[in-house]
């Protein structure tokens, strides 16, 4: 028994969710690690507050990234793709193209990653 053609925008039973990129830890800077759960869920929910202090598809993508983020954590890897995280990971790329860094620019340390060594006076 053959079942009806899929739909476009629909997913088949079983299939995962793609991800709009394929995101590899070697492709961004040092920014992004394999993230403890406790502190996963304490982006999550600063997160939440951000998308209820501002709804947007730009805050909801941010807030599924979080989740992706916090679901990898638990299996012990970077990150888990998950429906709606494809602005994120668009923005990821852009800032990683434009100053080297997945971090938004208020997180920078003198405009640069905060990952990378500082230079120490001697």
């Amino acid at each position: 028994m053959t079942g009806s053609p899929q739909r476009p925008g629909r997913r088949a039973r079983g299939v995962r969710f793609p991800c709009p990129h394929d995101v590899r830890p070697s492709q961004f800077c040092s920014c992004l690690q394999v993230r403890p759960v406790r502190d996963a869920l304490r982006d999550l929910y600063d997160e939440i507050v951000e998308f209820l202090q501002e709804p947007s598809r730009d805050e909801a993508s941010d807030l599924a990234f979080a989740v992706g983020r916090l679901i990898g954590g638990m299996r012990g890897i970077v990150y888990t793709s998950i429906p709606g995280d494809a602005r994120h990971i668009t923005k990821m790329f852009a800032r990683m193209a434009t100053y080297g860094c997945v971090r938004s620019p208020r997180h920078l340390r003198d405009g640069a990653c905060p990952s990378l060594p500082t230079s120490t006076e001697e």
